[in-house]
């Protein structure tokens, strides 16, 4: 993917928040699948399986991010994960639950790198800054709402915290609709 640097493209604060706010969403949804749904043998197993998944999708998502752009990919890929979540609470078979893992773990994978590339072209000069909110930061705040989602299933269950789970997507979708390709001028100032 091809990365502008040129001091030309605009900073906008607004729209790196709107990525970093988007990737967040991602990763709670990551984390809740590994600590919440996917514990012991079982787990491994399916990781094993997804691994390559997630491996073909990374690159497959920036093939797609070069050809229709960067926001459809994002869009997309935050779009389909919440009906794959609540198909995977409906499910009651490990065997179905654990193939439908992959696509799921494709969706989410498929915008990993195009989030970090659209966030560098934000800040075209911080690309460093750029890949450590998007990856690091949202790492970490996934990690830390990790004890909320665990308090949920304690008190709740699991099928009531996957359900607040899939609803996460939503919100990194609605808010992946407010950015705009960097570098493209949307008809207000900057």
């Amino acid at each position: 993917m091809h990365i502008p640097h040129s001091p030309k493209t605009p900073a906008s604060a607004r729209e790196f928040g709107a990525r970093a706010s988007a990737a967040r969403c991602r990763r709670i949804i990551f984390f809740c699948l590994l600590l919440i749904g996917l514990a012991g043998p079982r787990g491994h197993r399916v990781h094993k399986v997804a691994r390559p998944a997630r491996a073909i999708s990374t690159r497959t998502g920036q093939r797609l991010a070069d050809r229709y752009g960067r926001k459809i990919v994002i869009v997309v890929s935050m779009a389909v994960l919440g009906p794959f979540l609540l198909l995977f609470l409906s499910l009651r078979g490990l065997t179905a639950a654990s193939i439908l893992l992959i696509p799921i773990g494709i969706a989410l994978a498929a915008s990993t790198s195009v989030v970090v590339v659209m966030a560098q072209a934000y800040l075209p000069n911080r690309v460093g800054l750029a890949a450590g909110v998007t990856l690091g930061l949202s790492m970490a705040i996934g990690g830390l709402v990790m004890p909320l989602f665990g308090s949920i299933a304690d008190h709740y269950g699991l099928r009531s915290t996957i359900f607040l789970i899939a609803m996460v997507p939503a919100v990194g979708c609605a808010v992946s609709l407010t950015l705009h390709e960097p570098g493209v001028i949307t008809g207000e100032s900057i």
